[in-house]
């Protein structure tokens, strides 16, 4: 069972709406950037766009988490690593990353199969998947692609959306409200509407992951895992680019 968080639900209100207003501020800088029509290549633009909202979203989390920790006197360890066992965690976590990628990927196809022929609707991909395999991206943006989307995003999302929110809700009373609550929240955040429902499921195997690991290294490992199979078969393997979003 993951451990109980001393921190209060209104210290953690004002860390979520600081990592907001940074979300905000990273798009008004992305825009402003934008407007001034720098001159850039559109390749360059785009490596700067995925710089300044990565600085402003993952970086800023997690220098705003940082500081929140240091507020309530605690750790990193002693927020989310408090179990021993961390290899073994890791372990577990890249087993089930490499399992469930080609999982939901089956998922997300067959849902997007099913919406294009009853509905109708013309389901695209998250931007960032889409810019990965264009074939006009630079080498130094696949480059930044993969860091962030192996590293940096498995670290700040699972901060953010499994090491402090889940917690924050489940202490609450709230036990569904934050396994369905967060893994909605989670899937939103990615923008795309063909990966929406495979990554709500991943995101409550991830829940179920640090329940039972009582370490957030575990869903972090399993997270990287999906993110670093995603983009070796979009840029390795382009003929069959299929991913279960995610970065």
């Amino acid at each position: 069972m993951v451990s109980n968080k001393p921190w209060s639900l209104e210290a953690a209100a004002r860390l979520f709406l600081t990592i907001i207003v940074s979300l905000f501020c990273g798009l008004c800088v992305s825009g402003l950037a934008d407007a001034l029509k720098p001159p850039w290549s559109p390749e360059t633009r785009d490596l700067a766009e995925m710089v300044i909202m990565t600085v402003f979203l993952h970086g800023a989390a997690l220098v705003w988490t940082g500081l929140f920790l240091r507020q309530q006197a605690l750790s990193w360890r002693e927020a989310f690593f408090k179990r021993a066992g961390g290899w073994r965690a890791a372990g577990l976590g890249l087993a089930v990353g490499a399992v469930s990628a080609p999982a939901l990927v089956l998922v997300q196809d067959g849902l997007t199969a099913l919406a294009r022929k009853y509905w109708h609707w013309n389901l695209q991909a998250e931007e960032l998947v889409q810019k990965l395999g264009s074939p006009h991206i630079s080498e130094a943006a696949k480059i930044f692609i993969a860091v962030t989307a192996v590293v940096i995003a498995p670290v700040a999302e699972e901060v953010i959306f499994r090491g402090l929110l889940y917690p924050t809700v489940k202490q609450m009373g709230h036990r569904r409200a934050a396994l369905f609550g967060t893994s909605i929240l989670f899937a939103l955040a990615h923008g795309s509407a063909m990966a929406f429902f495979p990554l709500m499921l991943f995101s409550m195997i991830l829940i179920w992951l640090y329940e039972f690991c009582d370490n957030l290294l575990a869903p972090m490992m399993a997270h990287s895992a999906l993110n670093a199979l995603n983009y070796y078969w979009i840029v390795a393997a382009p003929a069959g680019a299929a991913t279960a979003g995610g970065h």
